[in-house]
């Protein structure tokens, strides 16, 4: 297996984990700078059930409030 970019990063994909995917070396290969989409729903063994899941996967997280948690300062007296 290989790392495969979702978006690849020549056009503009990042290396986090919501931008990759295992892919056989094939396969990854053939998609080349293809967007998933297109590369993807042209393939045999293209699946619904599957293209549902991988979007899921790459969705990115809601933000976080990073202030939830107060000051990082040390109040240790």
């Amino acid at each position: 297996l290989t790392i495969d970019h979702v978006v690849p990063r020549a056009k503009g994909g990042s290396d986090f984990s919501k931008n990759v995917v295992c892919a056989c070396h094939e396969c990854n290969q053939d998609k080349g700078h293809t967007p998933m989409e297109e590369w993807y729903l042209s393939q045999e063994f293209f699946s619904m059930e599957r293209y549902e899941k991988i979007k899921e996967y790459i969705k990115p997280e809601a933000p976080t409030n990073l202030y939830r948690y107060g000051s990082r300062r040390n109040n240790a007296s």
